[in-house]
């Protein structure tokens, strides 16, 4: 096969996977590895969708054939990535080593020119730094870490997005914030860094490799705590409301990387609400809807005006999920604020894990109140829509206990 079949294959496996049609994308890239196995690009593609069906071990042999034929360069960064991820999926911490690579993907001058703290001594100040890329839920995952660290350090400085300040400053005594600036208003390759110059630093988002020797060792307990203020406002409102009360967020921002994959199919969302028209369901995301997309879900309501007109969604959004009985949600930044706040928490998978929620598991190493609800995929099983209205059905049997209480 020429050259241009080959990014034929390539290119047809990346519409289908864009389009959700997993399965479709899986057949391309396993039949261009049967057509051509000294091809790199089919073998780390390959990889990256296997992950996505929970076959990380398969997926693990993949990028190592990628990695064989392509051991170093730019390929090979994005090759280590994947592998790091289905290692971790599988479970094995020695994933990380890989994981943390990541960033090397999109190259930022803001990084200190000394290298990060390598854990000797007891020195004054310490920074925490976000990269431009690292997500709201990538940040508040790791933000657990951060009262290990004041035992060790003087002053902890933390450098992320100003949307995590609040809850920072309400969860965390003594840290001193600076805000980051907003990844969707700047370039990542120019964004300026944080004046730290030779204090000793770490990665905000590489916190657990260097603090916990395994999955099993990272701590699991509720470390966010919401304004008392937002809370009284929440509890307020939130006691007119029938019981029981449950948080809801089914849509993710799309990415390049992952489009469409993390955000609910709108007829399963619709099934959802409607099968539990007697819950209260509340809209918890940032983004607001038009009166007739709200007549058209069943039950969801807004959530009312903040009376802090400073605090940020995040900031509101806590304090509601503080005083909730669930919250039923896909992969985004509202699970890793739920979890962090102890909340029991329902996180919704169609076709795309994310290495946190490993492979098959119910349970999640990173919450202790964090149940996975994931969608069976069936061989031959094309359609999006499918995989969301079997994660709902498998939903539905869970929140029927908490409607018999």
């Amino acid at each position: 096969m020429d050259n241009a079949g080959i990014a034929w294959e390539s290119q047809r496996a990346t519409e289908f996977y864009a389009n959700g049609e997993l399965v479709a994308a899986l057949d391309v890239l396993q039949q261009g590895v049967e057509r051509r196995p000294d091809d790199y690009l089919l073998w780390a593609a390959l990889s990256a969708v296997l992950i996505t069906f929970d076959r990380a071990a398969e997926a693990l042999e993949a990028v190592q054939r990628a990695l064989t034929l392509v051991p170093d360069g730019p390929g090979a960064l994005w090759a280590r990535v994947i592998r790091g991820m289905a290692l971790l999926k599988l479970g094995r911490w020695e994933g990380w080593s890989d994981v943390m690579r990541r960033w090397e993907l999109s190259p930022w001058t803001g990084w200190p020119q000394n290298p990060p703290w390598d854990g000797q001594g007891q020195p004054e100040h310490l920074w925490l730094i976000a990269h431009p890329n690292d997500g709201l839920g990538d940040c508040l995952q790791e933000l657990r870490f951060i009262p290990f660290l004041q035992e060790r350090v003087g002053t902890v400085h933390v450098w992320a997005h100003q949307d995590l300040h609040p809850l920072i400053r309400t969860s965390f005594s003594d840290v001193h914030l600076t805000g980051a600036p907003d990844p969707d208003r700047v370039s990542v390759a120019t964004a300026a860094g944080p004046p730290v110059g030779t204090t000793p630093w770490l990665p905000l988002c590489g916190l657990a490799p260097r603090l916990c020797a395994s999955m099993t060792s990272v701590p699991t307990q509720p470390y966010l705590r919401p304004d008392p203020a937002l809370i009284a406002w929440a509890r307020e409102w939130l006691a007119t409301l029938p019981r029981p009360r449950l948080g809801l967020c089914w849509h993710c921002k799309l990415t390049a990387a992952l489009p469409n994959l993390r955000t609910m199919d709108r007829h399963a969302l619709h099934t959802l609400l409607t099968r539990f028209q007697t819950f209260t369901w509340l809209h918890l995301h940032p983004e607001s809807l038009a009166p007739e997309e709200l007549a058209a879900l069943p039950g969801l309501r807004l959530v009312p005006p903040c009376p802090d007109p400073l605090a940020p969604p995040l900031a509101q959004f806590a304090a509601i999920i503080s005083q909730l009985d669930s919250v039923v949600t896909v992969d985004t930044a509202i699970l890793h604020l739920a979890g962090a706040l102890g909340c029991p928490t329902l996180v919704l998978l169609s076709r795309y894990s994310d290495w946190r929620w490993l492979e098959g598991a119910d349970r999640t190493p990173w919450y202790a109140t964090v149940r996975v609800v994931r969608s069976p995929i069936e061989p031959g099983a094309r359609s999006l829509q499918q995989a969301w209205m079997s994660v709902i059905d498998l939903t539905s049997a869970v929140l029927q206990n908490l409607a018999a209480r």
